[in-house]
């Protein structure tokens, strides 16, 4: 009973016949004795995968031509094959001891399993690692404020530190207006996000309102000294009064990113905030976050709620 046929496609035909011509070389060196044409290193090759010969394998190749999708061509690191290709080139060549042609073949096998690890690392080869982790360390932080405002200004250094310390959405952040913050009837300073504005809240809600501290007040009294005629709070164009645009952040903080050798985009602003959540006093982030994604982000993991200190801003 002859041996199933291992299926070749047309686009594999010139990596059969380097296969074929580096099984007979092994074999050509080892045994030192026998020296084969083109026409039979091909043609030992396609009778042990179960072909008549190479014009055989030649001619089954065109009705496979719909299903041909240009993958390598492993043949001797799959066992069973292996053991196939073994047991013909034995029968086929009785004049070699076995153990050349068994050596030949097992040096064939090294070469395919060395070819499948190259395929999987190479596209990470000559790629400089990154660490990716959603959140970014206090230390990290800080790194990338200042190299935020060193490179790019204050702009998006400030976009940066108010987007970490109040975990607010990209979209959300580029369109607060200085008209926005304000002061409440306790003296506080509040910025408002409207839902006309952004369309993000739950219907309930029109509007979300947000207590900053000092550290939001300083630098946002930064960004006015740079430029007293704001429209938008972070904006470059001082004369056309255009937002930031979110490619502006990506680029800045992906340039960063590879100076500190860590994967930082605008989404890391959100996620380090969330981070936070489960880490810092609850008191301090019922103060500094008085809105509903407290509940979103918060409180579907704990219980625990001080009706005192919760102060929820949004109204209906």
């Amino acid at each position: 009973m002859s041996p199933q046929k291992f299926p070749i496609y047309p686009l594999q035909l010139q990596l059969f016949k380097t296969k074929a011509k580096q099984l007979a070389s092994y074999i050509q060196d080892m045994s030192g004795c026998i020296r084969l044409s083109n026409f039979q290193k091909n043609d030992l090759l396609s009778k042990a995968l179960g072909y008549k010969g190479h014009s055989d394998l030649v001619q089954s190749t065109k009705s496979r031509k719909l299903a041909d999708k240009n993958v390598p061509l492993y043949l001797f690191s799959d066992e069973h094959i292996n053991k196939q290709i073994s047991s013909v080139i034995c029968s086929e060549l009785a004049n070699i001891d076995t153990k050349v042609i068994t050596k030949a073949v097992n040096k064939m096998v090294e070469n395919e399993l060395r070819e499948k690890e190259g395929k999987v690392s190479r596209p990470y080869r000559y790629k400089k690692s990154t660490l990716s982790i959603k959140y970014v360390s206090e230390e990290l932080q800080i790194k990338i404020f200042k190299l935020l405002y060193e490179n790019f200004g204050i702009v998006i250094a400030a976009l940066w530190d108010i987007g970490i310390r109040h975990g607010l959405r990209t979209s959300e952040l580029l369109n607060i207006k200085i008209n926005h913050i304000h002061k409440d009837d306790q003296n506080r300073t509040i910025l408002t996000l409207y839902k006309q504005d952004y369309t993000l809240y739950n219907q309930k809600d029109s509007y979300q309102q947000i207590l900053l501290l000092d550290k939001d007040l300083n630098i946002i009294k930064q960004l006015v000294d740079s430029n007293p005629n704001l429209v938008f709070l972070f904006e470059l164009d001082k004369i056309n009064h255009t937002p930031l645009k979110r490619s502006q952040l990506s680029y800045a903080l992906k340039k960063v990113g590879n100076i500190l050798n860590f994967h930082v985009t605008p989404q890391s602003m959100r996620h380090t905030y969330r981070h936070r959540l489960f880490s810092y006093d609850i008191n301090t982030l019922l103060e500094t976050k008085p809105h509903s994604i407290m509940d979103k982000y918060f409180f579907r993991h704990y219980t625990y709620k001080n009706t005192e200190q919760y102060l929820n801003y949004s109204k209906s």
